[in-house]
């Protein structure tokens, strides 16, 4: 699992733009999108569908694979933190904060 030391400052974030499939509290179907960036705390994700900040969501991001080790996917459960406003940033999307990650070997989630 990965975490962070709360500082009280905001966990550095890294551009990566890797395959996601996240899913509501309720949902069976996954939705498939791209992360805009990632921290030990959560993601910043694409989407076309605004997502409130409060709402819990499963998310599964997927992890290349490289010489010496089969890739794999991040998975947790968090809550949407905030809506990303296109007019306000280079993507639409949400935040969401994850507390705790496990690595999963799969590289996508069950159909």
């Amino acid at each position: 699992m990965l975490e962070h030391a709360d500082t009280g400052s905001r966990p550095q974030r890294f551009p990566l733009h890797l395959p996601v499939w996240y899913r509501m509290a309720g949902e069976t179907q996954w939705h498939r999108s791209v992360t805009q960036n990632i921290s030990c705390g959560g993601a910043a994700i694409h989407t076309d569908e605004p997502i409130p900040p409060g709402t819990p969501v499963t998310v599964m991001i997927s992890l290349p694979s490289t010489a010496s080790e089969a890739g794999g996917c991040l998975t947790g459960q968090g809550q949407v933190v905030r809506t990303i406003e296109e007019s306000r940033a280079a993507f639409a999307g949400f935040a969401v904060a994850v507390k705790r990650y496990r690595l999963d070997r799969r590289a996508e989630p069950p159909s």
